[in-house]
């Protein structure tokens, strides 16, 4: 037993001084030392006879001693046990084991470890991103005698511009509530058909809405960071649109359907009421014999049976006819169930009685593209929370002007200067131009990130009361281009998951590989209507 005990230190695994020496093995489980679902799992090693079983545990801190029990089993006695076993490999090398923990543990810990880690990362990034934009700021104030340099700040905050910029994205942003309120009130109404022209009319209403807006920083030649500004909250806003009107769309289809359905219920039970006796099965075998037309129903005739069913009359008696009532019912059931949203704590909500303009407001406040009847809900504004993220949010801003300053706009206005040389002359200068790049640009992208998926949609989720707060996965721990597409935005990703994944396997009759194809490209071209607003040339880079 000692020497089991020395082999599982020699290995940096001691799992029997504290609970938090198992916190550190199942944090190996990212390395490969442990295994998947089926328990957290050192590497083999060599153990004594076959016939002895260990069962570790752990009295949060001390050791403990090893007896022998009356079976022969060793034992590390603990004041408190965890569920920690010993087992022997299946089709492995004689006398190899490995440590197992139960599923549960497992998973506390490395969460629990994982998230220790996280915590760490991001402290270190951010103190060395910390440290050098504060050199940078000391040698612009040292030689200019300013902090930010002149260049950036007098693009983003151009009085005339920045106002202009902020009360046409208010009149698109609350303007949006006139026409898509309208458009579904109208559909429950039963003015306008949503499986007819609804959904036509909603399409063209995102075209034209899209197109006014681009149209309109055209119009009013703003520098790109207007630009980029008005052009992203417009796609959100879209999404918003989108999700809010085919949904809704959807459950009026649905409404329609139980309405149906409740009165052919209706139909039924009075014709149940108005012939009461049951046709015997025997007569209901011999009147199907005889005729394929008849009912054998009583005295039910066919036409007013074809009334009921909405189809061709056919064979059938009262038994049946309450089973098939039963039937209805519980379609009517699960209508109500998909009519119908019910939250942890909060008040049921059930269409149509979502269709208001406080909902749709309310909505388009929310950080999230999908639309739902109701959304968990926090009972407090966590006002600390809101006051740290402010702040961050004007740290993370006069971070990234500064390395716009003083890592890419030397580097732009060294490039547009590469014009006037010869072609052969900026072929060997382009190479030089995106190494100088690299660096500055994945930190911008780093801190776009980190200012849109971190601090303001947790910020507006706060602000709105808004608990789901999954706005992001561990994108960076990605094992391919598939895992990082859904983890680093997750709001987008379930968007495209719904209404266009989903729904081109629905609608279009697509394989999933086409229908993944459609999403991706239809994603791209978005993206690439963004670099052309800015840009105004089509460069394909993201198709």
């Amino acid at each position: 037993m000692a020497h089991l005990m020395q082999r599982l230190r020699d290995d940096g695994n001691s799992f029997y001084s504290s609970a938090d020496s198992l916190a550190n093995i199942s944090s190996h489980k990212s390395e490969g030392l442990l295994g998947p679902s089926d328990g957290a799992r050192m590497p083999e090693i060599t153990s004594p006879p076959e016939s002895l079983n260990y069962t570790m545990t752990s009295d949060m801190g001390a050791r403990g001693k090893a007896e022998r029990n009356d079976k022969g089993f060793h034992t590390i006695v603990k004041t408190a046990s965890i569920p920690v076993r010993l087992e022997k490999v299946k089709n492995g090398r004689k006398g190899s084991y490995m440590l197992r923990m139960d599923d549960d543990l497992q998973q506390l810990l490395s969460q629990s470890r994982l998230a220790g880690g996280v915590n760490v990362k991001k402290r270190n990034a951010k103190m060395s991103i910390g440290m050098l934009v504060l050199k940078d700021a000391a040698n612009s104030y040292r030689n200019e005698g300013r902090i930010f340099g002149i260049d950036i700040l007098s693009i983003m905050f151009q009085p005339n511009k920045l106002i202009d910029c902020l009360l046409a994205d208010a009149i698109m942003f609350y303007g949006a509530s006139l026409w898509c309120v309208s458009l579904q009130k109208a559909v429950k109404t039963g003015y306008i058909e949503w499986d007819k022209e609804g959904w036509v009319l909603q399409i063209l209403w995102q075209g034209v809405y899209m197109w006014a807006i681009i149209e309109y920083t055209l119009y009013k030649e703003w520098s790109w960071i207007q630009t980029v500004f008005i052009v992203l909250h417009a796609h959100a806003m879209l999404m918003k649109q989108h999700s809010y009107a085919f949904y809704n769309g959807h459950l009026s289809g649905v409404l329609k359907r139980r309405n149906l359905l409740r009165g052919k219920v209706q139909q039924i039970r009075s014709l149940e009421a108005s012939n009461p006796e049951d046709t015997d099965v025997e007569n209901w075998h011999h009147n199907r014999t005889e005729s394929t037309s008849s009912v054998g129903l009583g005295n039910l005739s066919s036409s007013r049976l074809a009334e009921v069913l909405n189809t061709d009359a056919e064979e059938m008696y009262t038994q049946q006819l309450e089973e098939f009532e039963k039937s209805l019912v519980v379609e009517i059931d699960n209508c109500d169930l998909e009519l119908t949203s019910r939250v942890s704590g909060g008040t049921p909500v059930q269409y149509p009685d979502n269709l208001t303009w406080w909902n749709f407001l309310e909505y388009i406040h929310f950080p999230t593209a999908v639309y739902e009847l109701a959304y968990p809900r926090q009972d407090s504004i966590n006002w600390y929370c809101v006051v740290e993220k402010v702040i961050a949010v004007f740290g993370v801003l006069g971070i990234m002007i500064i390395v716009s300053q003083h890592y890419m706009w030397p580097v732009v206005m060294r490039a547009n200067e590469m014009s006037n040389l010869p072609v052969g002359e900026r072929l060997k200068e382009i190479p030089w131009v995106f190494i100088d790049l690299l660096f500055p640009l994945l930190v911008e992208f780093l801190m776009t990130w980190y200012l849109i998926w971190e601090l303001i949609l947790n910020l507006l989720g706060e602000l709105t009361l808004f608990a789901d707060r999954g706005f992001y996965g561990d994108w960076w721990n990605s094992t391919g281009w598939d895992v990082f597409a859904r983890d680093w935005n997750k709001p987008v990703h379930n968007f495209l998951r719904r209404h266009v994944y989903h729904s081109s396997i629905s609608s279009l009759r697509v394989s999933k590989k086409t229908a993944a194809l459609i999403t991706f490209l239809l994603s791209a071209l978005f993206h690439e209507l963004v670099m052309w607003a800015v840009f105004k040339k089509v460069r394909g880079y993201l198709m």
